[in-house]
């Protein structure tokens, strides 16, 4: 299962060097099928269903690690035909 995530962080800091770095931490979360976080600030997790709840609350802590105000949130939009 694919799920969509709106990252609100501050726009400085999504360069391309922090997108490799959560990039890289996301792939090392267990569990993880597929993550990747884009410069347009969507976070897309693909997992087992009963996996997300784990996997976003480390990935919270990766985002807040860079930006200690950044937000995840679930976007139903993006997710209507996943």
């Amino acid at each position: 299962m694919t799920k969509f995530y709106n990252v609100k962080m501050a726009k400085s800091l999504i360069n391309d060097e922090n997108i490799e770095k959560i990039n890289q931490e996301l792939s090392e979360i267990e569990d993880v099928i597929n993550a990747e976080f884009t410069r347009e600030s969507i976070l897309k997790v693909e997992a087992e269903p009963e996996d997300f709840t784990g996997i976003l609350n480390t990935a919270v802590n990766i985002f807040r690690r860079i930006d200690a105000r950044s937000e995840v949130q679930y976007d139903f939009a993006l997710n209507e035909d996943a």
